[in-house]
């Protein structure tokens, strides 16, 4: 019995030890000898699916990197020559980007500052998939060719469901989703191990409030400071139709859908329709300054903490501008409301 044991002991740790071991060991090299004293930075998404940098020192351009990824994650890989400056895009003088998967993969950067990268079966997929989207950018233009590279990508993985590109670029799909749509059943051809990742929980939870957040369904209740610093809630709207316009003053898309919004809310005759700004602004400032330009006069909610702030996750929100239409009751019954005829469209929902 007590061989038994052991041996079974021994099985569970030799498992474990696998599945500590699963990392990516990156070895590379740098043949332009001016980069040689500068800094080499790596940044991916851990386990957590947080953003991770990590530094090497090279030697006479020789680097290697050991870690984990949540089975895939894109990489950038930098160079700073300026090490005493701060970490930034305008202190990179040299950036590359790349695949990067739980395996041993060589990586290098030659004297043209082209990155060639060998032994990496999943940046041959990239490469694959890339080079079909280039085609796509040669041959249409405008709104055709988003509609082509659409298609291209939702055809790409479901040809290759077995790659973890496929579930990278499904991920990044999901995480522009406004509707849930038919991404459920695209994602049951995924394996168990994918749809267990952590990249797999993230794309479940992200379905789940892009379910949550749709029209028939009721509004995630929130509670926000106005920019007099008055807590706001959505219970104090109850009773009257809300318009929630989740914008920020660096969203240039935004700023232009700002006039039609003006006109809408100095036209409507409806004292029942309510609108509501919500920002991602990190400075109070700039966003002052925006209501005052675009001639902004209803009331704007801001933490100053951009997208990091429950609000955003709760009503699924990875990007701007996007707005959602309540009625009395608090339930979404329309979203993404744009354009020259909003007024209208307000009008014929608003009774």
């Amino acid at each position: 019995m007590k061989l038994i044991t052991i041996l079974l002991f021994s099985a569970v740790c030799l498992n474990n030890v696998d599945a500590q071991e699963k990392k990516f060991n990156i070895t590379g090299q740098v043949t332009d000898t001016t980069y040689w004293n500068g800094k080499i930075i790596l940044q991916y998404k851990d386990q957590t699916q947080k953003n991770r940098r990590d530094t090497s020192v090279m030697q006479k351009g020789n680097f290697q990197f050991v870690g984990t990824v949540p089975i895939v994650s894109r990489a950038i890989l930098y160079i700073q020559t300026n090490t005493e400056k701060e970490s930034s895009i305008s202190n990179r003088a040299f950036s590359c980007y790349f695949i990067l998967e739980n395996e041993n993969i060589s990586l290098k950067i030659n004297a043209s500052r082209k990155l060639i990268v060998s032994d990496s079966k999943i940046n041959d997929v990239h490469l694959e998939f890339l080079t079909g989207n280039r085609a796509k950018v040669k041959e249409y233009n405008g709104l055709e060719l988003t509609q082509q590279l659409k298609a291209f990508t939702d055809s790409f993985i479901r040809i290759n469901p077995q790659s973890a590109y496929s579930l990278l670029l499904f991920g990044e799909k999901v995480g522009q989703a406004k509707q849930v749509e038919s991404l459920r059943e695209e994602f049951d051809v995924f394996s168990a191990e994918f749809k267990n990742s952590p990249i797999g929980i993230e794309i479940q939870n992200k379905l789940e409030k892009i379910s949550n957040v749709t029209i028939g369904k009721q509004a995630p209740q929130f509670s926000l400071p106005n920019l007099t610093g008055k807590t706001i809630q959505l219970s104090d709207y109850k009773g009257k139709y809300l318009f929630l316009h989740f914008w920020a003053s660096w969203c240039s898309p935004c700023r232009e859908e700002n006039s039609y919004l003006v006109n809408a809310y100095q036209s409507k005759n409806n004292e029942n329709l309510i609108f509501l700004g919500i920002s991602v602004d990190n400075v109070k400032k700039d966003l002052e300054n925006a209501i005052l330009k675009d001639k902004i006069t209803w009331q704007q909610l801001a933490t100053f903490i951009g997208f990091d702030q429950p609000i955003m996750h709760d009503f699924g929100i990875r990007g701007v501008p996007r707005n959602f239409l309540l009625d009395p009751d608090g339930k979404i019954i329309a979203m993404d409301l744009r354009g020259p005829n909003l007024l209208e469209k307000l009008k014929g929902l608003v009774q």
